[in-house]
């Protein structure tokens, strides 16, 4: 992947241009040298060409159309004719190198975006929404493209016709080019930096806009069935409108901005030419210069003015790509996990001990969800952890997995420090049934196996049905080749579970993890996953984490968590005799549930 600059500020406030932020642009043409340096040539080609072209018709006018050489015009018509269809080769061939060369560079654009954003931590997608990384990775790209396919070539392209244009001024008039300079150009230099400052803004507020857009429409799709049953259309449909007139209030400014700018440039060039006209006309009765030289001027100082406009166009794209740009570096320059960055770690054979040892944690700074907790999970040993809600309980399930860094602590996987392990060996040992199952689309073969070409059908069949998950799964016209739709919106609760044990099963982990799994299924699938849980569970480490606390009776040991910290610890029965919070619990949901209290 090309180096990318330092992290910088996700906000709307005017910032300088940034030479790295280009630098990161051009890093991605580097290996594509050749391409570049032909598009480079067929720029110049076109660029002499049509700088050529004007002086084709001054010769014609001074030295044949005059002398009435019909001749000598036919020859030079010729000659015309041929350079144009030079010109447009050129040009087509530089626009369909540099098309070519900005796909390739969106391509390998978004890989890279995406390859860094499935090693992030996963605590950036905890405060970062859905929406705003998918603009990152299609709308931003796109928007560099467009710099870096025309943006930077039709600088480049334009700068040289600007640059020849003043030479060629210069040789046939340099009195009268220096004259409309000086009263040309303070006005346009005027006019760009007031352009210049109000685009910059509004550019960094449109870009971030979308990104809130597609944030909310991203959250209201998924949420769409809760949106309904609350009758909350209303209030969605004005919050989206909110939105969407502060992008429409935004995009209108920045196309007044755009709409007072460029007509002055052609006011410019109007005013220009009308000076040409008085003095080169003046010039010519007084036979200091021919008719065919006054074209040349004019022509030449009309197409003065158009790179001019052509610059300022690209200068709209250099800001829509540098605020694009400025977002993903956001991402790019985010921190990767660990666990793709460190090596050496330690793979050695796992049997399943676990132990936290006085470890504290936060997901924001010292707002503690886990505080001096220690316990430790004998290898083959069944566990359960209860508590009220937001007590901390998946929080221990997360660093277990190192899904996120503890602050104070130690946490051990067989006796080594969790930071010593190779996390990715680590987490294929660790079968995590979670109670919000996610499952992607395709069909429920490819969901189980997670596209493993090392799975038969054979096998896969084998595991659904030891976890009972065959029972649902052979009602189903085409069985193991069934679509499922995002997220298995097409399947209940209780099959996603069922199918997330075959899931977890296929992976033979050493240690499973079952988080509030049976808390709101039908009592067939409880049954059903049940009997899958003691089937996972035998003969290795398992925690399993539940609301339902006669789910968990037959646990080794059950450790009550409350407000971060562990309360209690023990049998069922030992919490039972203790008439603690366990106790007090149990009792409830034995009310709850018509059934005595054992």
């Amino acid at each position: 992947m090309p180096r990318h600059p330092r992290v910088v500020p996700e906000d709307n406030k005017k910032r300088k241009f940034d030479i790295d932020l280009l630098f990161w642009l051009l890093s991605y043409i580097k290996d594509k040298k050749f391409l570049v340096g032909v598009s480079v040539l067929l720029i110049l080609l076109s660029a002499g060409l049509g700088l050529a072209s004007p002086h084709i018709v001054r010769v014609g006018i001074d030295d044949y159309i005059g002398k009435g050489d019909y001749n000598g015009l036919l020859t030079l018509a010729v000659i015309y004719f041929f350079i144009r269809v030079f010109y447009f080769a050129s040009q087509f061939g530089q626009m369909y190198l540099t098309a070519y060369l900005g796909q390739k560079i969106m391509y390998r654009m978004r890989l890279d975006i995406f390859e860094h954003v499935i090693k992030l931590k996963k605590s950036y997608f905890d405060k970062n929404p859905i929406g705003k990384i998918m603009t990152r990775v299609t709308t931003d790209v796109k928007a560099l493209n467009e710099l870096l396919t025309s943006g930077f070539v039709n600088f480049f392209s334009q700068s040289l016709m600007l640059m020849g244009i003043l030479v060629f001024l210069f040789l046939e008039a340099w009195k009268l080019t220096l004259i409309l300079l000086v009263i040309t150009m303070p006005l346009l230099i005027i006019g760009t930096i007031l352009f210049r400052k109000k685009i910059t803004v509004l550019y960094r507020k449109i870009r971030t806009q979308i990104a809130k857009i597609n944030s909310f429409l991203q959250e209201s799709i998924s949420g769409m069935s809760i949106i309904q049953l609350f009758n909350r259309q209303e209030y969605n449909s004005n919050k989206f409108m909110k939105l969407n007139n502060e992008w429409y209030n935004y995009s209108v400014d920045s196309m007044i901005t755009r709409a007072t700018f460029f007509p002055f440039i052609s006011f410019l060039s109007m005013f220009a030419q009308a000076i040409i006209v008085y003095l080169g006309g003046r010039l010519v009765f007084e036979n200091f210069i021919t008719f065919g030289s006054l074209f040349l001027f004019l022509r030449y100082m009309r197409m003065f003015f158009r790179p001019l406009r052509q610059i300022s166009q690209q200068y709209n794209i250099l800001q829509r790509a540098m605020a694009a740009s400025e977002k993903i570096n956001n991402i790019l320059d985010r921190k990767k996990s660990e666990v793709y960055t460190k090596e050496g770690g330690y793979k050695g054979e796992l049997k399943g001990e676990i132990e936290f040892k006085n470890v504290w944690f936060a997901y924001e700074e010292d707002e503690y969800v886990l505080k001096d907790v220690s316990f430790k999970i004998n290898v083959g040993e069944t566990i359960a952890i209860v508590g009220p809600t937001g007590s901390g309980k998946t929080t221990i399930i997360n660093l277990i997995g190192k899904f996120y860094d503890i602050q104070r602590g130690e946490i051990f996987v067989d006796g080594i420090n969790i930071e010593d392990w190779d996390i990715q060996y680590l987490r294929k040992q660790l079968g995590i049934v979670l109670q919000d199952v996610f499952l992607f689309s395709g069909n429920i073969f490819e969901n189980i196996t997670f596209y493993n070409p090392d799975f038969d059908e054979k096998e896969v069949e084998e595991l659904a049905e030891y976890v009972n998950a065959d029972k649902f799964i052979n009602k189903l016209t085409n069985r193991y080749e069934t679509k499922i739709l995002e997220r298995g919106k097409t399947l209940s609760f209780g099959q996603r579970q069922l199918l997330s044990f075959t899931r977890t099963l296929s992976y033979e982990p050493k240690m499973f993890i079952l988080d509030e799994a049976t808390s709101n299924i039908d009592s067939e699938t409880e049954k059903y996953i049940q009997d899958a849980t003691e089937k996972l569970t035998s003969d290795r480490t398992s925690i399993i984490i539940a609301h339902r606390l006669s789910t968990i009776e037959n646990a080794d040991r059950i450790l009550v968590v409350h407000k971060g910290e562990i309360r209690e610890r023990g049998t069922h029965k030992e919490l039972i005799q203790k008439e603690g919070l366990y106790y007090d619990l149990y009792q409830l949901q034995s009310i709850e549930e018509n059934q005595p209290a054992k």
